[in-house]
């Protein structure tokens, strides 16, 4: 049976975003086939969100408002994931917005593959200087299964983003949700497993609009890699083709994080990616070392250079 937006919930986790929640859970509403429900969990919010939260879910029948204690993003995404009535569950960050079309491209690729477990649509990031489109290496039309979708991945992530992505239930269940108590990498290791236990169907259609502040990436950067450390502890619990997945993925992550981190001056994350990066690749652990003598202006004119490649081959 081809699925229906009746057979689609929305969570939106919440934590002191009340000049974005509206605008947030408006998109999903104003969708021409909007979801059975949408379930808003405060994760104990200190500003005004949770009482326009509460507001909102008076005045939409289909709006449910739960609060609880502040205990993190992925208790309170899984929270909402266990009160889902439906077969399938998308999620939706606070801060972000579903374009007029979201619902329709989802429920067209459901229809086309109708035994995949996850289903992910195009996205843009909305910035100051523009829209910045996804990177992703398959064809400009794709809407299908992805071949290899971890290897897809690794080469830029605009194939899945929180905001524009949907599960089986049942899948995202069994794979154990999001780790909880983690602050940092909990999402990409739920795209990892997902890429390496399930079907991915994705839509090149933009689908969703991302708003992201950026003012705590630092002190997340600070934080440990959860998706990082996991994979590189239990490689050897994957099959040979899968490590080589998880081992190109994670290096190309950790070259990423490892830049950041050498701008920021950051000598203990530096260390910690490069402990990482020696159990997964010894060659690619002697290019970090030597990168440790270049100077910061190198890293800064490769972020600016690789910022300005991804503006202009999205125009």
């Amino acid at each position: 049976m081809v699925p229906a937006s009746s057979d689609i919930s929305v969570t939106i986790s919440l934590y002191n975003k009340e000049k974005t929640i509206e605008r947030a859970l408006l998109s999903v509403l104003n969708q021409s086939s909007p979801p059975k429900n949408v379930i808003i969990v405060d994760d104990g919010s200190t500003d005004h969100g949770s009482e326009l939260a509460e507001n909102l879910a008076r005045k939409y029948p289909s709006v449910s408002h739960i609060v609880q204690e502040n205990q993190g993003v992925s208790v309170a995404r899984n929270r909402g994931v266990v009160e889902a009535d439906t077969d399938y569950v998308c999620f939706l960050d606070a801060d972000d917005v579903w374009e007029k079309n979201y619902m329709d491209n989802l429920l067209n690729l459901m229809s086309a593959e109708g035994n995949a477990e996850v289903y992910c649509l195009a996205y843009q990031m909305k910035s100051e200087i523009g829209y910045l489109k996804p990177h992703v290496a398959l064809e400009e039309n794709h809407e299908g299964i992805v071949e290899n979708p971890l290897n897809v991945y690794a080469k830029g992530y605009g194939l899945i983003h929180t905001s524009a992505i949907c599960f089986r239930k049942e899948f995202f269940l069994d794979i154990g949700g999001f780790p909880e108590g983690v602050n940092f990498g909990e999402d990409l290791f739920v795209w990892m497993i997902a890429c390496l236990k399930g079907k991915v169907a994705f839509s090149n259609k933009i689908s969703v609009t991302l708003h992201k502040e950026q003012i705590n990436s630092i002190n997340r950067r600070k934080l440990h890699p959860y998706h990082v450390s996991y994979f590189t502890e239990h490689l050897n619990d994957f099959s040979t083709s899968e490590q080589q997945a998880i081992r190109k993925f994670l290096i190309g992550n950790i070259y990423i994080q490892w830049a950041a981190a050498k701008l920021e001056g950051n000598v203990e994350q530096q260390k910690t990616l490069q402990k990482y990066c020696f159990s997964l690749s010894k060659t690619s652990w002697l290019i970090l070392t030597f990168s440790r003598l270049l100077p910061p202006s190198v890293f800064k004119f490769l972020k600016n250079r690789r910022t300005k490649k991804r503006l202009i081959g999205n125009r």
